[in-house]
């Protein structure tokens, strides 16, 4: 099949509100190691192995965006068949050796929800978001059913301070929750940034605090039966940032100062 559809469905009723609902099929296919059905060694406890037999897997997705004034509403579900995923096992009659081999996973669903908001209140500008999310993924291992579809959490609290003199401060936080992906699991997160930004005439600076109050750690597990292949991570997130910028056209020093401040969100 290689031909895969997608539709976008708008809808306008006045000027405050919009509605659009959006469907599309994507495949992904297996790539060379996947296929390859020769075991290769990894570690003295753990091989991997690919699957010459894998099919390849094709996601439909549904989405609808719904907006009213300054209010959004989005969601989201992916009806997922066949997925390509390492499922993991006892090597033969061994105990402690793992093999990790490359399966098509039954059918199953990924699904989202989110609302935000935002409005200008003279110099603040509050902006909210909150989303849940989760999937509908669960298999047998010796007669037992093992469940992956416990849902989560992430919310977005950020606020801007425009204040007098071309002075700006911005104070963001962010948090994603413990969350599944077929058999892994991934532990909580926090982000927060606390930044202050200045024009002076041609001369644009920014002082930036990234994540300095913020856990570092974060653990990603793969449950497959009773093995659990943990992995941790303590990566060193948290900084501070300065940039100093010369506008030499000065007509555009506003459009290129949100340009530069929109740089500093994405780093």
């Amino acid at each position: 099949n290689n031909l895969f559809p997608s539709l976008n469905i708008s809808f306008h009723p006045n000027d405050v509100t919009s509605v659009s609902l959006g469907y599309r099929q994507t495949v992904r296919k297996p790539n060379y190691g996947e296929l390859n059905d020769n075991i290769e060694y990894q570690s003295r406890y753990y091989y991997v192995q690919g699957n010459s037999m894998l099919d390849y897997s094709y996601t439909n997705s549904i989405n609808m965006l719904a907006s009213y004034k300054k209010l959004r509403f989005i969601a989201s579900c992916d009806f997922v068949n066949d997925d390509i995923a390492m499922k993991r096992s006892l090597m033969g009659a061994s105990k402690d050796i793992v093999l990790s081999q490359a399966v098509n996973i039954s059918n199953y669903k990924r699904w989202s929800a989110g609302v935000n908001w935002w409005k200008h209140f003279g110099f603040y500008t509050p902006y909210l978001e909150i989303g849940l999310g989760g999937q509908t993924f669960s298999y047998t291992y010796m007669d037992a059913l093992y469940h992956f579809n416990h849902p989560y959490v992430n919310f977005k609290v950020h606020n801007t301070f425009e204040l007098k003199n071309n002075l700006s401060i911005m104070l963001f936080v962010d948090y994603y929750g413990k969350n599944s992906s077929l058999f892994r699991e991934v532990t909580e997160q926090w982000n927060t940034q606390v930044s202050l930004s200045k024009n002076i005439k041609n001369w644009f600076v920014t002082l930036s605090m990234n994540n300095v109050l913020c856990p570092r750690s974060r653990t990603s597990t793969t449950k497959c039966g009773w093995i659990n292949d943990v992995s941790y991570s303590n990566r060193d997130n948290d900084n501070i940032f300065i940039l100093v910028s010369y506008t030499f056209n000065y007509k555009q020093k506003k459009h290129l100062s949100n340009t530069k401040s929109n740089e500093i969100h994405r780093f």
